[in-house]
């Protein structure tokens, strides 16, 4: 499943990117989330800084109602949006593309001021991980997905 996870926007950009990761390794160990694959995106907002992260996790089955709940109880924000990916064709590499390419996605123009906030809001913070390569992904994303725990 491709996932959308956000938060408010704010003007302490570190304790975002902090909260976000946190909340996001509770989610899917309360979850049983052991295969996934995720980038965290930061954003200059009016309010200061705009953060969610883009994960595609393997279930073939997720609560949605009970997902929601626990990111609500993680972080306050409500916004959990999820997508299936397709289990032939391009579906799962465009899934994994999706999320990758959140990597490299640069934010339309920013000051020099909004640079050097960005630096500080991520420095030293792990922005993309995955633990689908030592679950299987070498073999073409042709491994069985499992369902996640219901809460």
């Amino acid at each position: 499943m491709l996932l959308t996870l956000t938060l408010p926007a704010g003007p302490d950009g570190k304790g975002l990117v902090n909260l976000i990761l946190q909340a996001f390794r509770r989610w899917r160990r309360t979850l049983n989330v052991r295969r996934y694959l995720y980038a965290v995106e930061v954003k200059p907002h009016a309010l200061g800084f705009y953060v969610h992260l883009h994960a595609l996790v393997d279930c073939v089955w997720l609560n949605l109602d009970a997902a929601r709940g626990l990111w609500q109880s993680l972080t306050g924000a409500t916004v959990l949006d999820v997508q299936r990916v397709s289990q032939s064709g391009g579906g799962k590499r465009a899934a994994v593309r999706e999320v990758v390419k959140y990597v490299t996605k640069a934010p339309d123009a920013l000051t020099p001021e909004q640079v050097d906030a960005l630096g500080r809001a991520t420095r030293g913070r792990r922005l993309v991980a995955a633990s689908l390569i030592r679950a299987g992904l070498s073999d073409t994303l042709g491994y069985r997905s499992t369902s996640c725990h219901a809460l």
